[in-house]
């Protein structure tokens, strides 16, 4: 039986407990930290950490899923990460070069410990009171590496020149002026290397940096996804499936009235509107392959999200689950989300698989948890940095729309102002060496 533990700390900071708890949980197999920074967004939490293992499943292909499956079911807390490429299992065609770093199609594990942070901590384990107390005392107890150590990387290069961005996105044009598709997500990866990467130095640096509503890191053996994620891909609450996508993007400025502008300019920008609803409409197909009837609406249509580094343009969409859908039901209607392919879904895949230089792997996937209770919040990877933490291998990926309307030296620079944050992180040298 699952023990609730409350812990109070009189004599350490709880903001220092957090910083030891992530260290701690950063040398387990399994470790996942999820931060709504201050509930953004309606989060249901403010943070949660879990990890080690009672039990796991990682799937490579569609003979892994089964148990998969099986471990979903449980009654029980469960942390996953979902990998773009996990829509090779429902769609034949997939990139022929593979991801830089090689993460599972879809990893999920029941971890031992749950660490729910919000004016106080609460545990969740089976671990009995006594045994939870040493637990705690122990991390209390760890000896804290110095925070910004070992985050400068070696040159980050995107592994496509300007020029061949522009050359691809004005051959993706064409494709939408021969009716192929109406709007595709159009990415590319940087890459780098750490010698000896501190993951939990690269989170709270890229945090300190953007503090968005579904921050985190996800670790699996050597593998962690670093994210500072603005958007949400899927929550279930009861019987209500709602879905966040994003379209449109517009920089932050530190003078108010400047700022004021920028958000009312991308608020009436016609392109990015039209970006937005051709994605709102993807989403209500998608959500009424599972939803009751006549429930799918439109909750919010283009409204403006201000965070830390960007103002987003976020639409909210939502239904209300026909009985006995399972997850899996759920996620072979949704993923991948619509913000991260294009519309049409399917015909927008094949040709990401054609024009983008590699596999996306873990980006533009998801990660997150789902309750005992079976309730889910689901991040989509964006803004986030990936890593291999044996070999130091290191990269991340910046995307945007490309319609029928897109200027692709203005998309080029979109994708750079998306990159700013992890560019800065990773190594600052290289942010002008890319323009």
């Amino acid at each position: 039986m699952i023990q609730r533990n409350r812990f109070s700390f009189p004599t350490i900071d709880i903001n220092v407990f957090e910083n030891k708890l992530r260290e701690y949980a950063l040398t387990q197999e399994y470790a996942v930290h999820l931060n709504s920074n201050a509930k953004q967004n309606s989060c249901t939490y403010s943070k949660i950490y879990a990890f080690g293992s009672r039990n796991a499943s990682e799937c490579h292909r569609a003979n892994d899923l089964n148990q998969a499956v099986r471990l979903v079911s449980v009654s029980d807390w469960k942390f996953l990460a979902i990998a773009y490429d996990f829509k090779n299992l429902y769609h034949q065609n997939h990139s022929s070069i593979p991801a830089t770093i090689a993460f599972p199609k879809l990893a999920v594990f029941v971890p031992e410990f749950v660490f729910i942070v919000e004016d106080e901590i609460v545990l969740e384990t089976f671990l009995d009171f006594a045994a939870a107390e040493e637990l705690v005392h122990r991390i209390a107890n760890v000896q804290e590496t110095e925070q910004y150590k070992n985050l400068v990387a070696s040159e980050v290069i995107p592994k496509l020149s300007k020029a061949d961005y522009l050359a691809r996105t004005t051959k993706i044009l064409e494709h939408i002026q021969a009716g192929d598709f109406y709007e595709i997500n159009f990415c590319f990866p940087f890459q780098t290397k750490i010698i000896n990467p501190n993951i939990n130095a690269l989170y709270s640096a890229l945090n300190a940096k953007s503090e968005a509503p579904f921050s985190g890191f996800f670790k699996w053996h050597e593998n962690a996804v670093i994210s500072s994620s603005p958007e949400r891909f899927l929550r279930k609450q009861g019987e209500k499936l709602s879905s966040q996508p994003i379209k449109g993007t517009a920089r932050r400025s530190s003078e108010p009235e400047i700022d004021e502008q920028l958000k009312a300019a991308l608020k009436s920008n016609a392109k990015e509107r039209a970006e937005n609803v051709m994605i709102v409409d993807l989403v209500r197909n998608d959500l009424s392959k599972v939803a009751t009837k006549n429930s799918v609406r439109v909750e919010e249509l283009c409204e403006i999200y201000s965070f830390k580094q960007v103002h987003q343009m976020i639409s909210t969409i939502s239904c209300e689950l026909r009985a006995e859908t399972s997850f899996f039901d759920i996620l072979e209607a949704t993923f991948p989300m619509g913000s991260m392919t294009g519309a049409p879904k399917v015909e927008a895949m094949k040709w990401i698989d054609v024009y983008e230089p590699s596999a996306r792997g873990m980006y533009s996937g998801s990660f997150g948890y789902i309750a005992p209770n079976g309730d889910f919040d689901l991040n989509v990877i964006i803004r986030s940095i990936l890593c291999d933490t044996k070999s130091g291998e290191t990269t991340f990926s910046v995307g945007s729309a490309i319609t029928t309307n897109a200027d692709p030296a203005e998309e080029y620079h979109e994708c750079l102002l998306k990159a700013k944050a992890m560019m800065e992180v990773l190594n600052p040298i290289s942010v002008e060496q890319v323009r």
